[in-house]
Parts: C-alpha cells; sequence; structure tokens
C-alpha cells in the first residue's frame, strides 16, 4: 500500500528500495467511454504521495482489413521524446534530471491533455499515466543494480466502427 521501506536481499546483495507507491487514481475522465477522442482527453489525477514525476503516453491504433495500419503515439514531454520513454519509462540519469529537463511532468502536475491529433481516425486508443518514484540505481562490480518504483493507471477504448470485429468466445459446434 506505499507503506514503508523495503530491501531487496539476493543474498549477494542488499539494496534498500524507498518503498513502494500508492495506487494512481484518476479523476477525470470516471471513464474512457465518456470521452470523445477527437476533441482529445483532459485527463485529471489525485496527488501520488512519493511521486517525482509523471508522464503520460496515449496511442491510437487504425485497423484496416482486420490488422493494423498505422499507430500513432503521443508521450507528454515538453520537447521529442527520447527512444527511452516512447514506450515506457526508462532512465538515463536521475528522475530529477528528467524532471528538470523535461521528460517528465513535476511532481506537483495533476493532470494534462491529449492531444486531439492522435486520435483521428483510430479504432481503437490506450492511455497510460505513470507516477515515477525514487528509483535506485547503482553499480557493484560489472553488475548494475535498478530498482523501478512505479505506479500506474491504464485505460483502453475502442474509438469506432472501424475497430476490429471481436470473435465470438464460443463457437456454435455443427455435427
Amino acid at each position: 500500500m506505499g507503506k514503508g521501506d523495503y530491501t531487496l536481499n539476493t543474498g549477494n546483495l542488499v539494496m534498500p528500495l524507498a518503498g513502494f507507491l500508492p495506487p494512481l487514481k484518476l479523476l477525470e475522465p470516471k471513464s474512457l467511454a465518456e470521452v470523445k477522442p477527437e476533441e482529445g482527453i483532459a485527463l485529471r489525477w489525485e496527488p501520488v504521495a512519493g511521486a517525482k514525476g509523471f508522464l503520460v503516453h496515449a496511442t491510437g491504433m487504425v485497423f484496416q482489413e482486420e490488422r493494423i495500419s498505422t499507430i500513432i503515439t503521443w508521450v507528454s514531454t515538453r520537447r521529442e521524446p527520447p527512444e527511452r520513454v516512447r514506450s515506457d519509462y526508462e532512465v538515463a540519469t536521475t528522475v530529477e534530471d528528467d524532471v528538470r529537463d523535461g521528460i517528465l511532468l513535476p511532481a506537483e502536475t495533476a493532470g494534462c491533455r491529449v492531444p486531439p491529433e492522435v486520435f483521428v481516425g483510430v479504432s481503437t486508443l490506450t492511455v497510460v499515466v505513470t507516477a515515477v518514484g525514487a528509483d535506485y540505481y547503482d553499480r557493484v562490480g560489472d553488475t548494475e543494480i535498478r530498482g523501478r518504483i512505479r505506479s500506474k493507471w491504464t485505460g483502453m477504448k475502442l474509438a469506432g466502427p472501424a475497430a476490429p470485429p471481436t470473435p465470438p468466445i464460443l463457437a456454435p459446434v455443427e455435427d
């Protein structure tokens, strides 16, 4: 439940972790079913105790002839997102550096707007809000040690009639 400090103990290595983050709770929208993707999506979340920064990913997929033809991605960085944050969040320096450099939204952030351009003509959309905690990095000899502290909220919506067909769960059996 995000309380206390934890220790990873592999037998040969002991690594302190600064505790887990509490669950990220989205306040708006209440459900992705109520959003109109072509208008963009305004997100608002409760503050997350212990979070050092936030990152929002949005993905729109266009299906044609029952297969994905186009994938549109958007990341909430202030500049072109580096490859290491395009699909998730990997730290190259420190979390604090990434907040300073605009890779992460600051810890006091409680909302973000995903622009409508991400969702033009899409069949399926996915939104992921990630709270980033006090990651731990160290090197012991030739071994790099990483402790990733995250709390995520994920939502997905079929956005239109061009969505892929859903196969039946049970198919009728013919004799």
